[in-house]
């Protein structure tokens, strides 16, 4: 048996088994009795679950923004931040009123190594959060498929992949 996946009443996201929120819009599910809550028949494969560990170094990490798809590989650390005349972060959110929601220009780091990807916070003024909870500034911590993580007050997703 495989869980065939359910979508989000208000964005349309997949959704699978065990999700409580939607990780794009953050609607509650649980109170919703989604088909996504029970175990089916199924001759599809099963797709990766959120909040899986695997990574490895060369796959594609997908960064979701204000509802934009963004897309890198993973074969060397990405700066995130804003872009200015003498700063070019890898991931610029500078569209993404990246200023206005506290968004350093050299704001945090994604390291992958050979089997995690890792985010840094790079002393930024305002934080960066991995699902609600503040990490260190210059300590690497791992991060799993479809993790959420806030710089400063804007929020993205994070999720990687096989090309």
């Amino acid at each position: 048996m495989v869980d065939i996946p359910a979508v989000c009443p208000s964005c349309k996201k997949t959704l699978f088994r065990g999700e409580f929120f939607c990780s794009r819009c953050g609607v509650q599910l649980a109170a919703l009795n989604l088909p996504h809550t029970k175990m089916v028949k199924s001759e599809t494969k099963p797709f990766i679950r959120w909040g899986n560990p695997t990574f490895r170094m060369g796959m594609q990490i997908i960064i979701f923004v204000a509802e934009e798809q963004l897309e890198y590989l993973a074969d060397r650390s990405l700066e995130i931040g804003r872009a200015t005349i003498q700063i070019k972060p890898d991931v610029d959110l500078s569209k993404y009123k990246a200023e206005e929601l506290g968004v350093s220009r050299q704001h945090a780091t994604l390291v992958p190594s050979a089997s995690t990807l890792y985010i840094r916070d790079n002393k930024s003024l305002n934080g960066t959060y991995l699902q609600g909870a503040k990490i260190e500034a210059d300590k690497e911590i791992p991060l799993r498929d479809g993790d959420s993580v806030s710089l400063g007050k804007l929020k993205i997703q994070v999720y990687f992949g096989v090309l």
